[in-house]
């Protein structure tokens, strides 16, 4: 929980922080800030009541403000926003809002976005078209910052992107694959896996009707549900309540469908139980609603709406459906217009609806079913039923009834005359009794065995002749009306294997070869830098250059690239100049300024070696951390003590470690200062219930779950060694989902493979199994050996005595005294020749630097 603080608090903190500082202190610099202004209403406000002199804030004319807008405005060739103007606050005083602002600068409105409808259909179209064009491809839904506002508009993301009119992501699955994935699955698990044990599980129920179907197809047991008698249930919901001391909720009950299914609803079973039911959307009431009271919220719902109200508009809907028997009952009795029915107000007559029946049917020439039929809801309402509706249009209802029973030898004989039709072995989807044939013979292969007809089997890679690769790439050609996309091709494996490349593949088959990536120039590459900056108006950032790979992979990093463009200058600083920031800052401070507030103190590490060193050559003392003896930390412990009125815990104390460092732990120092230790409570888990934890946040995910996702996940890692293996223990991921161990074989192939693409030897940056190739052969030339493969050789440069001398005193020229050991890039090399800096700088003909331990005196 957030601390609280009374007013007096904040003031004490804000006097406290302008003592250290030796001034007001600005909002930035005091960490309750959003506090403060909420107690006092501004920052100056809580400096006023702290007896502090306010920040002053910049009053600006109408007439400045106007024109800030308008200059801004010509700055970015259109009308500005609010986050791109620094006096937005100013603007909004002045104005009364920042659209007025801009009608004062005669500059065009923005359009205001509500939260709920931020964007048009149109607009999310254009995001969703300028980021596939950005990445080359369809996005995902994570690379889209929209994607939830795109599945409100649209309904779901994929439809968002088919109005876009680019792929969608959504990977169709086949019947075939599903049943080959749950045969799969259950062999793993040594039993019918469960709904929350696989991926595919909407897949599943989409395709099958349910989950349990979809298992029987698969020829596999469904798992039963745990009945329940209606006296078990009983006793469960009144244990519940004797547990909760009330009446139990329908979510508080594991065995709700149970409850449901015996009782016919939830309050029916408490009835039964002798408990008292739950009123619906009635959590602060203690009675349930009066007709009057309803008849109240209704008028009161049309007085707002201007109309009457519909059925989803009324939270009290169930208690309107109880008292009245439907809405527009109590729409009349509350003296208002009852909502119409249909389309355009229109309401279904019988002979309508039987027109509807009658016409599909002549449609079909035979009975339609429910799913093909329009007015399905209006059918079913009006007629009671859908097969009502049939009759009442003189049409016979299609008889469900048992699916119909086949023995093996029908499947034989219906599997026999498929492969006379085609006359060749039929595939998994072209024969409608597929889920049958699996469900008698195990899967559709044995089925095709058992009719003596040879089984379909998928082509490796080297089953594929150079002719047949050929003929599927002009084929996929002539789909396309273009030269097929590496992607777009199946088989790619096997071209590059035979051909040696997917473009000599493509040579061979007489079709163009699609063009690479352009390689950029140095020149180039600084030419876009400097066109993109003038375009701007200032140096670009890296995510705003398309070319950016390009850069780094020419200049070894973005800044090398803006420095070569002539777009940034690493301004060197000397050391005088280093001194003077440091003691302008002592002076701003009042005090001697912390690493951290001193903008430059990077390079005063890199200068001096150190901070502190710093420091003592700007003539400033060295800040030092105060050390305490042990009495003073125990009286600081029993002071704050008395303070609080009880024992200090450890957040409450700003030197926390220097107690750990002295007593060894915070609770022994309490103990030493006589106070009773903060008492830790820990929350101990049995294995069941980090299972049970594991497979609720798989259910709620839909997925596997984090280890971040799941609060007791320290707890798991120690209970069973690691996290993932809590998950194979709650039976979320099979055992053997290990990465398959590359062979010495495997990592020759991939060396050889990356320097085919090269063209050279690769580098071990440029190869992703660099780590585990280093394990197999000791080094990473030892591996690239191994392949056949000319090792990359690094040359160091040899220096010789006269050249590192030369080298010390060009340094020493451009210093203008004797340079120091990190001043020297090669001071290694100059170590191993000379056997001391100090010798090579004797050699050099230069002083040596003497170290000095004295102390400058304070300023």
């Amino acid at each position: 929980m957030a601390e609280k603080y009374t007013d007096e608090d904040l003031i004490e903190i804000l006097q406290q922080k302008a003592k250290k500082l030796g001034r007001s202190p600005k909002a930035k610099e005091v960490k309750q800030w959003a506090t403060i202004i909420k107690h006092f209403g501004s920052f100056n406000r809580g400096l006023e009541a702290a007896g502090l002199t306010p920040g002053k804030v910049r009053g600006y004319t109408e007439e400045e403000l106007i024109e800030v807008l308008q200059c801004k405005s010509k700055e970015l060739g259109r009308t500005p926003k609010s986050n791109e103007v620094k006096q937005f606050q100013a603007i909004v005083r002045h104005f009364g809002s920042f659209n007025k602002g801009l009608e004062a600068a005669g500059l065009a409105f923005n359009r205001e976005r509500s939260r709920s409808n931020p964007y048009t259909k149109e607009e999310l179209i254009k995001i969703l078209q300028s980021r596939a064009k950005e990445l080359g491809r369809t996005p995902t839904q994570r690379e889209v910052k929209q994607a939830g506002i795109i599945q409100k508009h649209f309904g779901s993301f994929n439809k968002g992107l088919e109005a876009a009119e680019l792929p969608t992501n959504k990977k169709d699955q086949t019947e075939e694959e599903l049943i080959e994935y749950l045969q799969q699955k259950a062999k793993e698990l040594g039993r019918p896996p469960q709904g929350n044990e696989i991926k595919h599980t909407g897949a599943i129920i989409n395709w099958f009707g349910s989950f349990n179907k979809g298992l029987e197809a698969a020829g596999l047991t469904p798992g039963r549900r745990k009945k329940y008698s209606k006296e078990q249930l009983i006793a469960i919901l009144q244990q519940k309540a004797k547990e909760l001391g009330r009446s139990p909720m329908q979510k508080e009950i594991k065995q709700f469908g149970a409850i449901k299914r015996n009782f016919g609803s939830f309050n029916k079973a408490l009835k039964a139980a002798g408990l008292t039911p739950n009123i619906e959307h009635s959590r602060t009431r203690t009675n349930p609603y009066t007709k009057e009271e309803l008849i109240e919220i209704l008028q009161q719902k049309a007085k707002e709406l201007g109309r009457s109200p519909m059925q989803k508009e009324i939270k009290q809907f169930d208690a309107i459906k109880r008292n009245f028997g439907n809405l527009n009952n109590a729409l009349l009795a509350a003296g208002l217009t009852p909502n119409k029915r249909g389309k355009k107000g229109k309401t279904n007559t019988d002979q309508e609806l039987i027109k509807i029946l009658q016409q599909k049917a002549i449609e079909l020439g035979r009975v339609p079913k429910a799913a093909e039929v329009n007015r399905l809801n209006s059918i079913v309402k009006y007629f009671g039923s859908f097969t009502k509706g049939l009759i009442a249009a003189g049409l016979i209802p299609n008889k469900r009834g048992k699916e119909k029973t086949y023995t093996r030898e029908d499947l034989v004989d219906i599997l026999r005359r498929k492969a006379e039709e085609l006359e060749r072995t039929p595939k998994f989807k072209e024969v409608s009794q597929r889920t049958v044939i699996v469900k008698h013979f195990g899967s559709f292969n044995k089925g095709l065995k058992a009719a003596g007809l040879k089984p379909n089997r998928k082509r490796s890679k080297n089953e594929y002749t150079k002719e047949e690769l050929i003929e599927i790439l002009q084929k996929r050609a002539k789909e396309l009306g273009r030269t097929p996309k590496v992607k777009e091709v199946t088989q790619i494996g096997s071209i590059v294997k035979h051909f040696g490349g997917f473009n000599k593949g493509l040579e061979a088959a007489g079709l163009k070869i699609l063009q690479s990536k352009k390689q950029y120039t140095k020149e180039e590459l600084i030419a876009i830098l400097q066109q993109k900056a003038k375009g701007l108006g200032r140096t670009p950032k890296a995510k705003e250059i398309k070319q950016y790979k390009s850069i780094l992979n020419l200049f070894g990093s973005y800044k090398k690239a803006l420095e070569a463009a002539g777009l940034i200058k690493n301004k060197k600083y000397t050391e005088k100049e280093l001194i003077s920031i440091l003691q302008k800052r002592y002076k701003e401070l009042g005090r001697i300024p912390k690493a951290k507030e001193v903008s430059g103190y990077q390079i005063i590490l890199n200068h001096f070696g150190s901070f502190n060193a710093g420091l003592k050559a700007a003539g400033l003392t060295p800040n030092t951390k105060k050390k305490y003896t042990e009495d003073e930390l125990i009286s600081e412990l029993q002071k704050k003590a008395k303070e609080l009125g009880r024992t200090p815990k450890m957040r409450e104390i700003g030197i926390a470690q220097t107690y750990i460092n002295r007593f060894g732990s915070f609770n022994k120092a309490l103990k030493a200062a006589g106070l009773t230790p903060n008492k830790m409570k820990t929350k101990t888990y049995t294995e069941k219930e980090l299972i049970e934890a594991l497979q609720h946040k798989a259910k709620e995910l839909g997925r596997l779950p984090k280890g971040r996702e799941i609060k007791q996940w320290a707890t798991i890692r120690n209970h069973f060694g690691s996290f993932h293996k809590g998950l194979e223990v709650a039976g979320l991921i099979p055992n053997n989902t290990r990465k398959k161990p590359y062979t010495k074989e495997s990592l020759i192939k991939i060396l050889r493979q990356k320097a085919n693409e090269l063209g050279r030897a690769p580098k071990a940056k440029e190869v992703k199994q660099k780590a585990i190739i280093i394990k197999h052969f000791g080094s990473f030339s030892a591996g690239l050996k191994a392949a056949g493969l000319t090792p990359n050789q690094t040359r160091r440069k040899t220096y010789t005595e006269e050249n590192l001398i030369e080298i010390l005193q060009q340094k020493a020229k451009e210093l203008g005294r004797p340079p120091k050991t990190r001043e020297v890039k090669q001071w290694a090399t100059i170590i191993n020749h000379f056997g001391s800096f100090d010798k090579a700088l004797e050699a050099s003909g230069l002083t040596p630097n003497k170290k000095t331990s004295k102390q400058s005196p304070k300023i």
